[in-house]
């Protein structure tokens, strides 16, 4: 799989995040300090592709939304096997994906 885009909006240290024009080829580094969203990028491709992260299950996605906001979203487009993808998927703070 491919990342192409990763799109969020209030999700989890991001009020927005819109990372787009990945190399498709070679190694991503991410870095950063301590709590400056490095693993929120992580997050957000698990709760694009399954609908939790691994630190938040379903029941209780609604703590992926950043502190003070109703909703968050994420919209990621990929490749496999050169067949494009988009997938978006979003949750209130009822859990309602």
């Amino acid at each position: 799989m491919i990342i192409n885009s990763l799109k969020a909006e209030n999700f989890l240290k991001y009020s927005k995040l819109d990372l787009k024009d990945l190399p498709k080829e070679g190694v991503i580094a991410i870095s950063g300090g301590n709590e400056s969203g490095k693993t929120s990028i992580g997050e957000a491709i698990s709760f694009a592709l399954f609908g939790r992260t691994f630190a938040i299950d379903f029941d209780k996605i609604a703590r992926a939304i950043k502190w003070g906001k109703e909703s968050c979203s994420v919209v990621m487009d990929f490749e496999i096997s050169e067949n494009c993808y988009k997938i978006e998927r979003q949750t209130d703070k009822q859990g309602y994906c």
